[in-house]
């Protein structure tokens, strides 16, 4: 798949299954500079990985405490320092809501 991808756009992929954390998959999503979606939801632990020249986040959530969005904003930050661009996808459903400790925090929605 990595190699029908053509050059140019961004890309990050989402892993779904601990199966596909292996250093050969990470070592060639760096090769092609394609971000791993580093995950956070009900079902899973906050992940923290970096592939790319950017990182792409996915919080699926229905909900944040101070410490979680803390957390996930000093690894931001520190990406920052480190000259990457922080993309973020936040959870939402039908109705577009999205966790209002997000929206008290960032600002979103």
């Amino acid at each position: 798949l990595l190699a029908t991808l053509p050059e140019g756009p961004r890309y990050a992929v989402e892993f779904r299954h601990d199966s596909w954390r292996d250093d050969s998959v990470l070592q060639r999503l760096r090769d092609r500079n394609i971000a791993w979606v580093s995950g956070d939801a009900e079902d899973e632990s906050p992940e923290h990985c970096v592939t790319a020249d950017f990182v792409y986040a996915r919080l699926r959530r229905t909900a944040y405490s101070s410490d979680e969005l803390d957390a996930w904003n000093r690894w931001f930050d520190e990406q920052r320092q480190a000259n990457r661009d922080v993309l973020v996808y936040l959870k939402h459903d039908d109705s577009g809501d999205i966790p209002q400790a997000i929206v008290e925090r960032w600002g979103a929605g």
